[in-house]
């Protein structure tokens, strides 16, 4: 028998994601809206869950974290597809 204990899944939400990546590089919202040249209230809706990446944002998202846009759009996905079930 298998002694490992199986760890409970955690959804990751984008909106954190984003956070704490704004929060590692001492960022506001203000300054990602300047970065990405979004809105600050879409800015606001990210980390809240409120509003999807979409490939744009992702795109966006990417430059301004020097990530990939894939990064984004798979961790959106995911988080929505896993919300369903």
């Amino acid at each position: 028998m298998n002694n490992l204990k199986s760890q409970p899944f955690i959804n990751v939400e984008p909106g954190k994601i984003i956070k704490r990546e704004m929060d590692a590089l001492n960022w506001t919202q203000k300054n990602l809206s300047e970065i990405t040249n979004l809105p600050v209230e879409l800015i606001n809706q990210l980390i809240e869950n409120k509003q999807s990446i979409t490939t744009e944002i992702a795109i966006r998202l990417a430059k301004a974290f020097n990530s990939s846009p894939e990064f984004w759009t798979n961790l959106e996905r995911n988080y929505r597809k896993r919300m369903k079930g």
